[in-house]
């Protein structure tokens, strides 16, 4: 038969019969037409060894085109003409794949898990050490799929600190420093199997920065910082505000121009309008019992029809005005912590606590922190799926809060 007479064309319009039959391209290249209407690439040739006929199955059509149908039978032509066996090949070809895909840092993290499994097993390592571990890379990690799936031979430490970047500019040290420490142990076991020649990982540091226009303070201080506001003799809204901000992540401003037509208390919503919003993006806020609470006691000293949840006291006679953005900053300063605390700290508290959890995906938090990323659609951030994660997270922040606060304002 003539060389390459198949074009797209023919092959389309090739019709099913009762029985398999099969149409030549040339030059040992064939598609069988089987009867369920599959189309099938076939190369035929004799094995190099035995002199014996032999066929490969070469895939498909159309997922596997006319074209590379033809490129791969002139592949196999010439590992024919150098005395190899394309069977041979192939199969060696799918042994590299297989060995590509055990290279991959995704797939050595979890036999990595397994082996820590063993470990557990034999009590050389505590349940809350392995689970730590485990989840510290899942949830900051194992998210940035770009990353983790390539070789562990091609990763180098700037790759890390690229995804890690968003969490170093947050100050989040110890976090990042239990990373890049859970890291070089994947490393270290990735060496012990051979897939990489020395660590390049084992001594992985990040600098991590503090901001000099937020002063914030450890996470650590929070029950001190709860327990100085209680005892402060500030005006109790004052007070349920500063709470009011702590529990539902928000920024000052958004926490003072709270109104109550945008809160539904029987849902446990409170829905920031764009243009109340730092982001210029509607935020929405599962708010947890805590965060509930606040605002019955808020309706309970607060004269009725005004517009905001914190009024401005001085200005009873107008309804519309709210108390003001530095209601709280102000607070702080006369309590102790001038440059070393403002109202917007919370947040950076909050994340801290929130991330060292590893209850919760850093895009979760981010999320709830109304942090942005200008690729999130709108669909993603306020989604349903996403809401009803954000109520355990919120509702878990707000658990967190009491227990540590352990005063009278909630």
């Amino acid at each position: 038969m003539a060389s390459n007479k198949l074009t797209d064309i023919k092959i389309k319009n090739l019709k099913i019969k009762e029985k398999n039959y099969e149409i030549s391209d040339g030059n040992s290249l064939s598609i069988l037409i089987k009867k369920n209407g599959s189309k099938i690439w076939r190369f035929r040739y004799l094995r190099p060894n035995t002199k014996k006929a032999n066929q490969l199955s070469l895939g498909e059509y159309p997922l596997i085109s006319l074209a590379e149908a033809r490129e791969k039978r002139d592949e196999f032509k010439k590992l024919l003409l150098n005395g190899t066996d394309p069977a041979n090949y192939k199969y060696e070809e799918e042994e590299q794949i297989q060995k590509e895909e055990k290279r991959k840092f995704i797939n050595i993290f979890w036999d990595w898990v397994e082996d820590q499994k063993l470990n557990l097993d034999k009590g050389e390592i505590t349940e809350g050490t392995f689970r730590r571990n485990k989840n510290i890379i899942v949830n900051h990690v194992l998210i940035h799929h770009d990353l983790v799936n390539k070789s562990v031979n091609e990763l180098i430490p700037a790759d890390f600190k690229e995804y890690l970047q968003p969490l170093i500019n947050q100050n989040k040290t110890d976090l990042v420093a239990r990373i890049c420490q859970v890291v070089g142990r994947v490393f270290n076991y990735a060496k012990n199997l051979g897939f990489v020649e020395y660590n390049k990982f084992e001594n992985l540091r990040f600098a991590t920065h503090r901001s000099k226009n937020m002063p914030t303070l450890p996470p650590a201080q929070l029950p001190q910082i709860l327990k100085t506001i209680n005892d402060y003799p500030a005006t109790k809204q004052t007070k349920l505000l500063a709470y009011f901000q702590l529990l539902t992540l928000v920024r000052p401003g958004e926490a003072a121009t709270a109104k109550w037509m945008d809160i539904d208390l029987k849902k446990s919503i409170w829905t920031i309008p764009a243009n109340s919003m730092k982001m210029r993006r509607e935020h929405v806020v599962p708010l947890s019992k805590q965060a509930i609470k606040i605002l019955q006691k808020m309706k309970d000293i607060t004269p009725p029809d005004f517009e905001y949840v914190f009024i401005n006291r001085k200005y009873l006679n107008d309804k519309s005005k709210h108390t003001s953005k530095e209601t709280v900053n102000t607070m702080l300063k006369r309590a102790g912590f001038k440059n070393k605390l403002v109202a917007h700290g919370f947040r950076s508290i909050a994340s801290t606590i929130l991330n060292e959890s590893l209850k919760f995906h850093q895009e979760l938090i981010e999320i709830s922190l109304a942090h942005v990323d200008k690729n999130i659609v709108r669909a993603t951030y306020n989604n349903a799926q996403y809401l009803e994660k954000r109520f355990e997270l919120m509702g878990w922040w707000g658990d967190y809060v009491e227990n540590v606060s352990n005063v009278s304002v909630l």
